[in-house]
């Protein structure tokens, strides 16, 4: 019985760890945007990735 506690102890963290980097992002538009830069690259090199995986080709 002590899973679906921890479980639900997890949930409740992450998503008040997202709400306090959001009010941070907020407040700090400098770091915003270079946080969003960061992550669109990282969607443009994991979705490159996943793209060579679909036409037959090894990841490495």
């Amino acid at each position: 019985m002590a899973l679906p506690k921890d479980k639900d102890k997890k949930k409740m963290r992450a998503s008040d760890e997202l709400e306090l980097l959001k009010l941070i992002l907020d407040e700090n538009k400098e770091l915003k945007k270079k946080v969003l830069k960061f992550i669109q690259k990282s969607l443009g090199k994991t979705t490159s990735i996943t793209a060579k995986n679909k036409k037959g080709m090894k990841p490495y």
